[in-house]
């Protein structure tokens, strides 16, 4: 047996190492040494589908070299290349080409590229380029904007990029790069000064801009540029500027302080969430308390037969579709722990910039995570008695991947019909059906097994012939308000943080506050305890006993609220104009609420398990 588990050890230890996380180590760099910059994607936050950088008429190098990819890269639409940016440590660059054309300077573009470009510079698309995996940034966002779109320009092309490197000295002579920061200009390619007949040597890709001349627009307008010319010139170029760490405000290497105004705001919530939770607690033990004196001897005999306590011999019978109910309730409690461990190995272990990397760290976790799933399933359909059937394993192990994999396929179709990078290729989706078919599944079905081994005590065991429920008027009206209040409670509970970390997440923002994320969720998972617990008890005090999936969907009940808040802007406003960047944030709203539901289902459902069990186990009952 113990040789057993140290081989299962082994293999969880040895599914972590081989997981790949891009950039967790920085290089290190002398004076001189040359810098490689790549580029990723293009991505805009009035749609959801990536493109790949080079689909646009960019400067190209001269050999396209593709980067190692994890599995999370490639999901959210990354294809890493080469650039022709040529960049050496601590040297400045004042004005540099970045290709030639046939003049030895510009390059000319017919009305089909310059449309293209239009149409994507409209859309607000940004390019995020990569210094030793580190994604570049402007004042805004990720990335930088491609162009930019006004009323009194048209629309013009940033076909000038200005980067701000920090660095910091690590060891004596040794230097890494801390931030990356870049600054889009567009330029007309009149005002390039260039030594054109000089096409090798030193000079051969220098180039001077002329900010001076009065005659010629500052900026390079590509619907105005055109008139009646067939093509288009455009002069593209670089700066580059060394700067010290100390002179970075925001090191995206380390963890820095978030905004004050915000941190206050969470706090405040926090605090009065916590206050709600704790008082409404202290009401409920009081009242329970009240209500177990009265049962055991202190109150009247006819009240001994009435309320929660009457139904001490059905409040712990199995609930219908027991092995379904397992399932749920198993990849719940899979996908909280997967939850927890990534926002703590976010906040606790990778650095701001890392945390561009949270999806690989959280499919790695659901792997190393799997066994807990069947354990928790496994416990339960023993307490149930359910019989032991390797279906019910299969059940917890495949509920929700099955789910994410129908609905990712849909929106893979709509990716591929747009020629999205996002669009996950055949061969990562059949790695990860390996990966989850023999991997996971049998981690799962293991933990299942050990699970069944241990069913959990009941204080009182159901009896044989199961009690009549006394009709209430209005039944169904009252389930839906339960259900409504239920799930309202725990929503306005996160609903600030819940807006700021889903802006941060679908515009592909840094955020600074994973940890008070954490907070905020521990906090409104608390709350989902609490509510569902109170529910339950008004239900048995009804004597309603068939509590089990009543609790369940109680807690769930704030995913649907959330996907509500998430979809119903997307569907019915402006900013996402095209139906696959709104079907694809809606599949993705659906396969993240579903996660959520089963979350708060679960906790709702155990919260009130563990509540009746120590409630139940201090009353005498004959």
């Amino acid at each position: 047996m113990m040789g057993r588990n140290c081989l299962f050890l082994v293999a969880l230890f040895s599914v972590a190492a081989a997981w790949h996380l891009p950039g967790f180590s920085q290089t290190e760099y002398s004076t001189g040494d040359p810098i490689e910059l790549k580029v990723s994607k293009l991505w805009s936050p009035k749609s959801k589908t990536p493109y790949n950088f080079y689909s646009l008429p960019f400067c190209r190098p001269n050999t396209l070299k593709s980067s190692k990819l994890s599995i999370g890269e490639i999901l959210r639409g990354d294809r890493t290349s080469n650039t022709p940016y040529f960049i050496t440590m601590n040297k400045n660059q004042t004005c540099t080409l970045l290709c030639r054309g046939k003049d030895f300077v510009a390059k000319s573009y017919d009305t089909k590229q310059v449309k293209q470009l239009e149409k994507f510079i409209n859309m607000q698309y940004r390019a995020t380029l990569l210094m030793d995996s580190l994604p570049v940034h402007d004042e805004k966002a990720l990335g930088f904007a491609i162009g930019a779109a006004s009323k009194a320009k048209g629309i013009v092309l940033h076909n000038h990029l200005d980067f701000t490197i920090a660095v910091r000295e690590a060891h004596p002579g040794r230097f890494v790069v801390t931030d990356f920061r870049v600054r889009g200009r567009s330029i007309n390619q009149q005002r390039y000064v260039s030594v054109r007949n000089v096409s090798h040597g030193p000079d051969a890709m220098s180039c001077r801009i002329d900010y001076k001349h009065k005659t010629i627009n500052t900026y390079l307008a590509l619907n105005s540029s055109l008139g009646n010319e067939k093509r288009t010139s455009v002069v593209w170029s670089y700066s580059v500027h060394f700067i010290p760490d100390a002179a970075v405000e925001h090191r995206t290497w380390s963890t820095t302080p978030a905004n004050p105004d915000r941190l206050r705001t969470i706090g405040t919530a926090a605090g009065v969430v916590s206050l709600l939770v704790g008082a409404v607690a202290a009401a409920m033990a009081r009242t329970v308390r009240a209500d177990i004196r009265l049962y055991n001897g202190q109150g009247s005999v006819g009240l001994l037969d009435a309320g929660w306590r009457a139904v001490h011999g059905d409040v712990f019978r199995a609930p219908k579709h027991r092995i379904w109910l397992a399932a749920l309730i198993g990849t719940g409690i899979h996908l909280l722990f997967v939850a927890i461990a990534t926002i703590l190995y976010i906040a606790f272990v990778i650095k701001l910039y890392h945390r561009y990397t949270a999806l690989d760290v959280a499919l790695a976790f659901y792997v190393l995570f799997s066994p807990l799933c069947g354990w928790v399933a496994g416990r339960l359909a023993a307490t149930w008695q359910a019989p032991s059937d390797p279906r019910a394993a299969f059940a917890a192990a495949s509920l929700f991947p099955l789910a994410v994999f129908t609905v990712g396929f849909v929106i893979d179709i709509v990716l591929w019909a747009v020629g999205s990078t996002a669009a996950a290729p055949i061969g990562t989706m059949a790695i990860i059906v390996m990966v989850w078919a023999l991997v996971v599944v049998p981690l799962i079905m293991l933990g299942f097994t050990w699970g069944q081994s241990l069913p959990i005590a009941m204080p009182v065991e159901p009896t044989k012939l199961p009690r009549p429920i006394p009709r209430r008027p209005y039944a169904a009206l009252r389930l839906v308000v339960h259900h409504v209040l239920a799930g309202l409670a725990p929503f306005l509970a996160a609903l600030y943080e819940l807006y700021n970390q889903s802006h941060a997440l679908w515009n592909l923002e840094s955020t600074h506050t994973t940890g008070l994320a954490g907070l905020v969720l521990l906090l409104t998972l608390a709350a989902v305890a609490l509510v569902c617990f109170v529910m339950v008890y008004f239900q048995l005090s009804a004597e309603e006993y068939r509590w089990w999936w009543t609790s369940f969907t109680s807690g769930a009940a704030g995913a649907l609220f959330v996907f509500l808040y998430s979809v119903v802007p997307v569907l019915v406003g402006r900013d996402h104009v095209d139906i696959a960047s709104r079907v694809v944030f809606t599949g993705y709203s659906l396969i993240a609420c579903s996660g959520l539901a089963l979350v708060g289902g679960a906790v709702g459902l155990l919260s009130s398990f563990t509540a009746l069990r120590l409630m139940y186990a201090a009353v005498k009952v004959d």
